[in-house]
């Protein structure tokens, strides 16, 4: 096998996670995980507190606790130095993707409001160290049984899911005007 195989990913299954790499490479890494977080934290402050600050299902108030806040940093900063950094197999693929749209958010979320509970944050952490030791084992090759047009039959699933949740989320808010009523709470008529 050569170099560019392994980069290329076509034999997947013997690649390693990528948990080393030079210090300017994690480093680079760290800084982007911070910048990004960052730039939700502002997402959350200006945009999603005003729009969802007294949401049914998700209330994304903002009550400040700076050690709270430093904690959440340091938790981005700490697991992003740790993660595989590698794009050449699944399980840098999946550590990569699970921090951009899992861990970061759910740090953020945690850092800016008090009420949010530390159970969601000691559950993430639990998953994120469980998946950090498994995937540093060696694999065992082993085949999924899989359906015939699976494809088809998870976008049926995904979109009945999505139907279900949306009419949920409709038959559930007030039947009052919503925008007429919170605009009168913020003293606009």
């Amino acid at each position: 096998m050569d170099n560019n195989d392994h980069q290329l990913g076509n034999n997947w299954k013997d690649a390693k996670p990528n948990y080393k790499g030079s210090l300017r490479h994690v480093m680079s890494f760290v800084i982007s995980a911070l910048v990004f977080r960052l730039v939700l934290d502002a997402c959350y402050l200006f945009y999603l507190n005003s729009a969802f600050d007294d949401h049914f299902l998700t209330p994304m108030e903002v009550s400040f606790d700076l050690q709270r806040y430093m904690v959440s940093l340091i938790l981005v900063l700490a697991m992003a130095a740790i993660v595989p950094k590698g794009k050449e197999n699944i399980s840098g693929l999946f550590f990569l993707s699970a921090m951009m749209f899992l861990f970061i958010p759910m740090t953020a979320m945690y850092g800016l409001n008090v009420n949010e509970s530390e159970l969601g944050m000691a559950v993430m952490l639990t998953s994120f160290m469980t998946a950090l030791v498994v995937s540093s084992f060696p694999s065992v090759d082993f085949q999924l049984p899989t359906l015939k047009k699976g494809d088809r039959v998870a976008s049926v699933v995904s979109m009945l899911f999505v139907t279900v949740f949306l009419a949920w989320t409709d038959l559930r808010k007030p039947r009052d005007n919503w925008r007429a009523t919170r605009c009168r709470s913020n003293g606009i008529h």
